[in-house]
């Protein structure tokens, strides 16, 4: 300023002996939402009549997707769940935490909580974030086995094998918890997040075909078509994973995730309408037997920690962790409403209480879900349950032999598999 002749020289000298002191910015509590909703309105400005030079003092008055409800109790679990975590974490690394939900019929996003405190860190989770999903990532390949002709009857053995998957090199997948079952239908070995049985599948379908079909449903980050890709070896953004829930609730239909709805100026004048993507991206009758075995992982296998909540509507949801507890994930699935929840390090640093345990989907990421599912069901729950296409039967059946059982758990199946 001295150099520009704009302060005197004894102004100067008294400036720069004084003691700097940071302030803190302000608006930090939606620092992470703010950024997503400039960066689409900068990306998307080029469809209205907006500058997006101008962007950031031209009195825009931006109409976004945002519940404010759901936005301030996301905020406040992401928060809550990662302290708790920390205070059980050895080390001093600043656990993080996303959520992100959204309408599955309209892409619209309802509540975007890019990381746990925007003063701490202005890298938003959500948006920009490539992780490793883990078992999250599996049902690209249930859906890609059903659309193979698999039916959720079908007999599968939960066993460890090694597969030669080429140049020298063996593959020996095994369950988190190292446990083997047995003979089991392939629906059972869903809910249960089988690693074992994941491999098994893989291996008939084909990786590029689960590659075909994830791009077909908004993946957009590139993907390793290898074996491992069915146990979420490829990294994506929640945002991606958002866009794939929804299109299998949404029997099908892809409706691309939007936080933004439309932008007027200062008088009030309309300058630009989001327009959202929507396309038939999946088969619906696919897609419906894919989100029932979601629901049975709730009633009968990983998501069963959601059962104490005793919510009264329709509610599935996969977890997901990473190798050496880098990731915690946790997608749910609801007729009106889909979210993905997120736990890790920024670093990727491992998430161990000892040299044997570590924070899992369902003991971190679905912990925030679980806390707001009381919330979820007094602001959204007006008894809607899953569209079922035509083509689909339900069945009570025995999920270890596949036999009908009038005591066995509920089943949806194509009219053609029983």
């Amino acid at each position: 300023m001295r150099q520009l002749g704009l302060v005197d020289e004894a102004s100067a000298l008294q400036a720069s002996s004084g003691e700097v002191r940071v302030i803190p910015a302000r608006g930090g509590q939606y620092g992470h939402l703010r950024d997503a909703v400039l960066n689409e309105l900068e990306t998307y400005s080029a469809f209205g009549d907006i500058d997006p030079q101008a962007i950031p003092y031209a009195g825009l008055v931006i109409h976004t997707t945002i519940d404010a409800r759901l936005q301030d109790l996301a905020q406040h679990e992401v928060r809550k769940r990662c302290s708790e975590l920390d205070e059980r974490l050895p080390g001093d690394d600043y656990l993080q935490g996303a959520f992100l939900a959204g309408d599955p019929s309209t892409g619209e996003i309802l509540a975007l909580v890019g990381g746990r405190d925007y003063s701490r860190s202005s890298f938003n989770l959500v948006t920009q974030a490539r992780r490793q999903p883990g078992s999250s990532f599996k049902p690209v390949l249930y859906y890609t086995a059903l659309r193979e002709g698999w039916s959720p009857l079908d007999q599968v053995v939960d066993s460890v094998r090694s597969y030669d998957i080429g140049y020298g090199q063996y593959w020996t997948p095994r369950n988190w918890d190292n446990r083997e079952t047995g003979s089991l239908t392939f629906a059972y070995g869903i809910m249960q997040s089988l690693n074992t049985v994941a491999a098994q599948v893989v291996l008939q379908v084909g990786a590029a075909a689960m590659v075909s079909n994830a791009q077909a449903a908004g993946i957009s980050s590139p993907l390793d078509a290898v074996p491992s890709l069915a146990l979420g070896s490829s990294v994506v953004r929640p945002l991606e994973l958002l866009g794939l829930y929804s299109a299998l609730v949404n029997q099908g239909v892809y409706s691309e995730p939007h936080l933004l709805r439309h932008v007027e100026d200062a008088h009030g004048r309309r300058l630009m309408r989001r327009r959202a993507e929507q396309r038939q991206a999946l088969d619906p009758v696919e897609c419906y037997l894919t989100v029932d075995m979601l629901c049975g992982a709730v009633k009968y296998g990983t998501g069963q920690g959601l059962l104490s909540e005793q919510y009264p509507g329709e509610l599935g949801g996969k977890t997901g962790t990473t190798n050496d507890y880098r990731d915690s994930w946790f997608c749910s699935v609801m007729p009106h409403l889909v979210s993905v929840s997120w736990m890790g390090y920024e670093d990727n640093a491992p998430m161990r209480y000892n040299a044997r345990q570590g924070v899992t989907g369902g003991g971190g990421a679905l912990r925030i879900f679980k806390g707001l599912l009381p919330e979820l069901e007094r602001l959204y729950y007006d008894e809607q349950v899953f569209r079922v296409p035509d083509g689909v039967e339900f069945r009570k059946v025995n999920l270890l032999t596949g036999a009908e059982d009038p005591e066995g758990a509920r089943l949806a199946l194509r009219l053609i598999d029983y």
